[in-house]
Order: structure tokens, then sequence, then C-alpha cells
């Protein structure tokens, strides 16, 4: 977790705020379309589980599991978890 933290206080303060912003604002929706490679969509369940669903269905042949009772960082409150499923993910994909 302490790894993580101090990653994040390295990304400089105008960057985190565009990236944030970009990913509120900015409508990918057409692009998903375009994917064309296996995809596992791992998601904690919220308020905004309609919107991975939305992308799971946009997404040809992606996976989508959503995990119940995590936060945002859902590879460290179930990390165990999270690392089994994207292990299976990629021994079905060839990985």
């Amino acid at each position: 977790m302490q790894g993580l933290i101090e990653a994040a206080l390295r990304t400089p303060a105008n960057s985190a705020f565009t990236l944030g912003t970009a990913s509120v604002l900015t409508d990918n929706r057409a692009a998903l379309a375009k994917i064309d490679r296996p995809t596992l969509i791992v998601a904690a369940a919220g308020p905004l589980i309609e919107a991975f669903r939305d992308m799971q269905r946009r997404i040809r042949g992606s996976r989508l599991v959503v995990v119940q009772e995590v936060g945002h960082a859902l590879f460290v409150d179930e990390a165990d978890q999270f690392n089994s499923l994207l292990e299976e993910f990629l021994k079905r994909v060839g990985g």
C-alpha cells in the first residue's frame, strides 16, 4: 500500500487533474467497439457499475467481474481475488 501511495504522490498535480478531468469529460464509448483483443474488466460494485456494464457490452467478447465490498483500489482491497482473476484470464488468452 505504501508503494502505491508513493507512486501516486509522484504524479504531478497538473497531470493528475488532467487525467481525472479527461476520464470524466471525454466520451470514449465509440472507441470501445474497436477493441479486438481479449478484455477483462474488474470493477467494484457501486454507483458506477452500470458504466462498467455498458463498457462490457461495447467490447465484443469482454468479461466483466464485479467485486463486492471493495474500494477504488480493489487490487489492494482484494489482492488475492484480483490476482487470481488476472492469472486465470492470462492463462485463458495465452499470456
